[in-house]
């Protein structure tokens, strides 16, 4: 969620100590607007738009999300 942010799709998501990005993605704990977010990042990114964080799109943040 913070890489998100880092990369300038802003938005609050209530994630639970702990719990990792891709955890609360899967388990819809970052609501519509994280989904929305991610969405446009992996659009922007030449990436499939899922909304889903997969292998692809982490490897995507690493590169360009520090």
């Amino acid at each position: 969620v913070q890489r998100l942010n880092n990369c300038g799709f802003k938005f609050t998501a209530s994630v639970p100590k702990g719990m990792s990005a891709k955890e609360a993605f899967e388990e819809g704990k970052v609501g519509n607007k994280g989904v929305r977010a991610l969405k446009n990042f992996q659009a922007q990114n030449e990436l499939e738009a899922t909304g889903k964080l997969d292998d692809a799109t982490l490897a995507k943040f690493e590169e360009l999300c520090k």
